[in-house]
């Protein structure tokens, strides 16, 4: 057999023997791991798989606001084989709540069939590590430090020892240390991200209070420089808070702590500590090749600013267990792989248009206006509440008719106070 036939037959579809490697036990590498072995199992073809994961879910802060937005139980079912446990699930989100600088609108998506679910982000880690363990996945708990891809197979390096296999499969997030790392041994850069800071305010005691903040998601539009958006999530016992954008530091976080309306809304507490993290809010470039690819928030393949992260990380690493066991691990095979990501990558653009249409609102305009239009017209309250819930794609309400001309018709009023605003 010549050597490009031996390469092109080591690069093709994943045969029993050969071995995968995860950075990162999040739902994405999860996602891909349990989908390898349960499909692998299917076809007669059982790779080994082994996992890096850096954090003790329970014990390790997750930065993630651990919201779960349709169809969530679906994709678990249909990827995973499995279903959210019961006591997971915090608290019921009945809709949200749209704070502008003096005016506020409820959104309750009475139409939507399924409503969010606000869960423990780290225990549902845990449990999805535990399930991808016990159908036979080898964990390697420390980070991993560096690796290695060459034309015979990768190797990578971590805290807890060193692992050679076939191909190595990046799930690792927006951590900055392994991206680099990838970047150096490959053609992948990472994807451009906001900054996030995440605290919690917890009042006195352990018991689930009924009907905290209306058992809704309050979201804000700070007008503040810098900021581009904050949240008060509803958990079982305390709230979650975050505050988002290109830069930023628990001064920011502490701003929006101390601003009255939010004072008034938050129970009394203790707050925590403040956590730093990232989201991506582009697409990562050279997000595959020969023997890796990079998935869920480490591709950039999210639904940008507006979560559903997790929804997103466990499509991605199914699709990429399906696209090795089915075409290969080349960096052609992965072509399928991009292909399969089209809806996500596609809505990443019109993400990115609206992003910018709201910052530029923020600045000039004025979402006042916008707010107070919303609680009189319920087409407008429609609008808004897909934008913000995360249960409607961004092309979707972009491209829907009759939708961007409702906001256009309320941006003359937009732009009068807006305008009103910076003459005082």
């Amino acid at each position: 057999m010549s050597g490009r036939a031996v390469r092109e037959s080591s690069l093709g579809p994943l045969q029993s023997g050969q071995r995968v490697i995860v950075i990162g036990g999040g739902p994405a590498g999860v996602g891909c791991a349990i989908t390898l072995l349960l499909e692998g199992r299917r076809l007669g073809r059982e790779a080994e798989v082994v996992i890096f994961e850096a954090k003790h879910f329970g014990e390790h802060y997750n930065q993630c606001l651990g919201v779960l937005s349709p169809p969530f139980i679906e994709i678990l079912r249909d990827n995973l084989v499995a279903t959210l446990p019961r006591g997971l699930v915090q608290r019921e989100i009945r809709g949200y709540v749209l704070h502008a600088s003096n005016a506020e609108v409820v959104l309750d998506g009475n139409a939507v069939p399924e409503r969010s679910h606000a869960v423990r982000r780290a225990e549902l880690d845990r449990v999805l590590l535990a399930r991808a363990n016990r159908l036979g996945a080898r964990l390697m708990m420390g980070r991993a430090t560096d690796l290695e891809i060459t034309a015979a197979g990768v190797t990578v390096y971590g805290e807890s020892g060193t692992c050679s296999g076939d191909v190595v499969i990046g799930a690792f997030g927006t951590d900055p240390a392994i991206a680099r790392a990838f970047s150096r041994a490959t053609a992948y850069r990472p994807p451009r991200v906001l900054e996030t800071v995440v605290t919690k305010v917890h009042p006195a005691g352990m018991a689930f209070i009924p009907k905290l903040l209306g058992d809704r998601i309050h979201v804000f539009l700070p007008s503040w420089p810098g900021a581009e958006f904050a949240a008060v999530v509803p958990k079982g016992n305390h709230v979650s808070v975050i505050v988002a954008g290109p830069r930023m530091s628990s001064a920011d976080m502490q701003a929006f702590l101390a601003t009255e309306h939010v004072k008034r809304l938050l129970p009394r507490g203790d707050v925590a500590d403040c956590f730093k993290g990232t989201f991506p809010i582009s697409p990562a470039r050279g997000m595959y090749g020969d023997r890796y690819v990079t998935v869920g928030d480490a591709a950039g393949l999210v639904r940008p600013y507006k979560g559903k992260g997790i929804n997103s990380a466990l499509i991605t690493g199914s699709l990429a267990a399906r696209t090795m066991l089915q075409a290969g691990i080349s960096r052609q095979a992965f072509s399928a792989f991009r292909a399969g990501s089209g809806d996500l990558i596609g809505d990443l653009w019109y993400g990115r248009a609206v992003r910018l249409m709201a910052n530029f609102a923020r600045r000039r305009l004025s979402f006042d206006a916008l707010v107070d239009r919303a609680r009189t017209d319920s087409d407008l309250r429609s609008v808004l509440f897909d934008i913000v819930s995360g249960h409607e794609t961004y092309r979707n309400i972009v491209r829907r008719r009759g939708n961007v001309g409702l906001l256009l018709r309320t941006a003359p009023a937009m732009f009068a106070r807006g305008r009103g605003s910076a003459c005082r």
